[in-house]
């Protein structure tokens, strides 16, 4: 029998073939839309990880330097004072308002005002409108040699933790190095000191108990210096009457008062006048009030510090030499300090302390990202940065112009000053390494160092300029060497740290000034609510502690409150913030003074850092108008997110 074999073969028909293709390309297109939301979820959940990364990071560094911890960081201000802008605080600004205080933003991507040209946008807006920090700082740290301003140098050196610095040339910003707080002794009359006004303790002052003068201590006579004039600084608040009899605050922070040396011979007290310090026009001076005064004696800057020969023949010049600095780097925040000051004990009163220094300055720009890391010891001699995408010079920026490096100037490869868009610095001491040392791929954020003389025996060599010169130095090994590298992300990554002062004054006065609360009901015209303590604006969402609170809840007999932690909140009918009783106890009604006081020990208990970044984009034009607008609707993108901590050293000794 034989098979009859077929020759048809089973196949798909033409019409079957276009029903497949109309399926699948249906299919396809609507998960073609699908695709471009879920990678925009995917973008959105990798930066806020990244932000939630910098922000633990930076709280991780704080508690490695928890003795460095500023006494605050605040809002800014700027006023223009006819041929500059002066940096002040802004106490009325929220931490959550980041819109710029300039009302014009031209086609080159400054701000201004009726008073001229503040600056780039991004600097004066988003979390750079809170840059003031006051008093960073530590315990001098042992001294080193290196090289700086054509010589070996020999001190100890200090760099800044939110450097780089605004030192831009039409700013006058608040740039002070202090001690810590001297001690208050009052007297009756400030003509009438004990052992006829002569110097016994350095780390004391005298006030008179109408607080209408003070007695600051001369500095020995210099032979170095002729005239010598020792600095202090004086922070307080001050009240007046006006033309029509009204009762008006004022508060000072930081004013300079200099005192001449003695003329030889012992050393006295020199009297100041408050009323002369603080003249205002059109006002008259009633008084200092004396529970916000602080007084810290000023370092002297220079480049000629007291050496050990003459302090061995004058050891009377010791306490001076060791409140001398310099500095390394303006910009990049690094000190240099006496050697002697590293050793150098005060005497307080309980017994005898090291000396610290704290430091006021202004923040550049929280974009800066600072990145701390020892230089690897093993091939390939690589360390991968914290953050990838980094900026490049040359290209577009989120504005539309491009992006031309980091807002200041740092040596090059031969030395020249350039504007560059990553920068690495010595922390060790205060140079920077020259861009031919070292290859960064800004897509991935990994630095490669080279070897630049390829001798592996002499480990791996550097190019760097040193502070003040401009000649390039190669130095053998940088291997394990501290270093800070700079630079700025795509998406406008930035890191801001919010700190709520380290110890508040009760005063009673709604108008507050830096580090005071005003406790409700009690300025005389009924401000406020009986059991609220009143913070400044600037002071909101903040944690305090306060360790005593007197109050009564109807009962009759005064209530005690210990240790107790409240949140800031915001009243928007007085402009301030305030913590209310009642969040611990509803029965309260108003506070207690039948011990002569109500409110001890109240203190700021929270640092915040908040890491901001913003994946939208605008363009300039020639209408200012229309580009404040989409200025505001840029910053209205922002994400943020939030870390908060507990750091509090350990308050200064008075």
């Amino acid at each position: 029998m034989h098979l009859i074999r077929s020759h048809r073969r089973r196949g798909f028909s033409l019409v079957e073939i276009l029903v497949v293709i109309v399926v699948f390309t249906v299919g396809i297109l609507n998960m073609i839309q699908v695709f471009p939301g879920g990678l925009a979820i995917l973008r959105t959940a990798k930066s806020n990880s990244v932000a939630a990364g910098l922000a633990r990071s930076q709280v991780e560094a704080m508690k490695l330097n928890l003795d460095q911890m500023p006494e605050a960081i605040l809002p800014s201000s700027y006023v223009w004072t006819g041929s500059g802008w002066q940096v002040g605080v802004d106490l009325n600004r929220s931490p959550l308002n980041l819109t710029p205080a300039a009302t014009i933003l031209n086609q080159n991507g400054d701000l201004a005002d009726a008073n001229g040209v503040l600056g780039p946008w991004a600097l004066f807006s988003g979390p750079n409108v809170a840059r003031r920090v006051v008093g960073e700082g530590r315990r001098i740290p042992a001294p080193r040699f290196t090289e700086a301003f054509g010589s070996t140098v020999y001190g100890g050196v200090l760099t800044l933790q939110f450097a780089p610095l605004l030192a831009r040339p039409n700013f006058t910003s608040e740039f002070q190095v202090y001690g810590a707080n001297l001690g208050r002794r009052i007297v009756d009359d400030i003509t009438d000191l004990p052992r006829g006004g002569r110097v016994q303790n350095e780390t004391q002052y005298y006030v008179d108990e109408e607080a209408t003068a003070i007695a600051l201590a001369e500095s020995p006579e210099r032979p170095d210096v002729v005239n010598f004039q020792r600095e202090y600084r004086v922070s307080c608040a001050v009240r007046y009457t006006d033309g029509g009899g009204n009762i008006v605050r004022n508060v000072f922070v930081g004013t300079v008062v200099p005192i001449p040396e003695s003329a030889g011979g012992p050393r006295f007290y020199r009297q100041v006048d408050f009323g002369t310090l603080f003249a205002q026009p059109g006002l008259t001076f009633i008084a200092v009030e004396l529970d916000t005064l602080r007084v810290q004696r000023r370092f002297e800057r220079t480049n000629n510090f007291l050496g050990n020969p003459l302090l061995q023949a004058r050891p009377d010049l010791v306490g001076e030499a060791a409140y001398q600095f310099n500095v390394l780097n303006d910009t990049l925040g690094v000190l240099l300090f006496n050697s002697v000051a590293s050793t150098y004990q005060e005497r307080r009163n309980r017994g005898r302390f090291p000396l610290t220094a704290r430091v006021d300055y202004d923040v550049l720009d929280w974009r800066n990202i600072r990145d701390d890391f020892r230089v690897p010891s093993d091939l390939p001699f690589q360390r991968k940065l914290m953050l990838d995408s980094l900026k490049v010079a040359g290209e577009e920026d989120s504005d539309g112009i491009n992006f031309t490096g980091l807002d200041f100037l740092v040596p090059g490869n031969t030395a020249a000053a350039e504007r560059r868009d990553f920068v690495l610095l010595d922390v060790e001491s205060g140079a920077i390494i020259t861009p031919s040392s070292y290859i960064v791929d800004k897509s991935s954020g990994i630095v490669r160092f080279l070897d630049l003389d390829n001798a592996a025996a002499n480990g791996l060599s550097a190019d760097v300029v040193y502070p003040g010169e401009n000649v390039v130095t190669r130095i053998n090994d940088i291997r394990g060497r501290s270093v800070r590298a700079v630079y700025q992300t795509k998406g406008d990554f930035s890191v801001q740290v919010i700190k709520a002062t380290s110890g508040y004054q009760s005063v009673y006065s709604s108008t507050l000034g830096y580090g005071q609360c005003y406790i409700g009901n009690t300025d005389g015209f009924g401000t406020g609510s009986p059991r609220r303590l009143y913070f400044t604006l600037s002071d909101l969402g903040k944690k305090v502690v306060i360790s005593e609170i007197w109050y009564n809840n109807g009962s009759g007999t005064p209530v005690l409150m210990e240790e107790q932690d409240f949140i800031i909140n915001a009243d928007p009918a007085l402009g301030l913030g305030y913590i209310d009783l009642t969040e611990k106890d509803p029965s309260a009604v108003a506070f207690d003074f039948s011990r002569g006081y109500s409110v001890r020990g109240v203190r700021g208990a929270s640092v915040v850092v908040r890491a901001f970044w913003n994946p939208s984009r605008f363009t300039l034009s020639n209408d200012n108008a229309d580009n404040m607008r989409k200025l505001d609707v840029h910053l209205s993108q922002v994400r943020r997110t939030s870390t908060e901590t507990f750091l509090m050293p350990e308050a200064q000794e008075e």
